[in-house]
């Protein structure tokens, strides 16, 4: 039969409201951290929950890496549009674009001293804040099972505490938020 090796037609999908709203979460995370998610969202979103600890998706509903980059490349499109269009200017004069290479250069230098110093604030694991949980009494919220993938994530030594209780995993979880920058101003 001719024509085997022949590249099939894919029928386009619309993303779920779900995916949208998960994308959109990590998307919005990377903006406030500084640390943009790249396309390997694609792994997280296998292993990705719910409050009540089941799967958050299907197995049809998992994205590829080249979904998610141009979902984010199509998100930063659109925000960057929504800040032209509020400055109200087409064209940047040769001060304001050296100024923003400083700015730029400035705020990766402070980046990398912070990446070498500290925790980035927000400490976040899949969609969930932490620092806001945190400041906010919720961690109790999550289950035992959450709070241990949590301080799994974060290395956190937790082979000896095969609790099933959840005071263990948020003490753990507290000190870890307690080294963040947003509990010591």
């Amino acid at each position: 039969m001719q024509g085997w090796a022949l590249k099939g037609t894919k029928k386009t999908t619309r993303f779920n409201e779900n995916q949208r709203q998960y994308l959109d979460n990590k998307f919005q995370i990377g903006q406030e951290s500084g640390h943009k998610a790249d396309p390997e969202v694609s792994q997280d979103m296998r292993y990705a929950r719910r409050d009540n600890g089941e799967r958050r998706f299907d197995m049809e509903e998992f994205l590829t890496a080249q979904q998610i980059q141009s979902y984010f490349s199509r998100t930063a499109a659109k925000l960057k549009h929504a800040v032209t269009a509020q400055s109200g200017h087409d064209s940047i004069d040769d001060n304001d674009s050296q100024a923003a290479r400083e700015q730029e250069a400035f705020s990766s230098a402070h980046l990398a001293v912070l990446h070498q110093c500290e925790l980035l604030h927000p400490i976040v694991y899949d969609t969930l804040n932490l620092c806001s949980l945190y400041s906010s009494n919720k961690l109790t919220k999550l289950s035992v099972a959450q709070l241990r993938l949590i301080c799994s994530y974060f290395n956190m030594d937790i082979e000896e505490q095969q609790s099933r209780r959840k005071a263990p995993y948020i003490t753990f979880i507290s000190d870890l938020v307690g080294s963040c920058s947003c509990t010591k101003v």
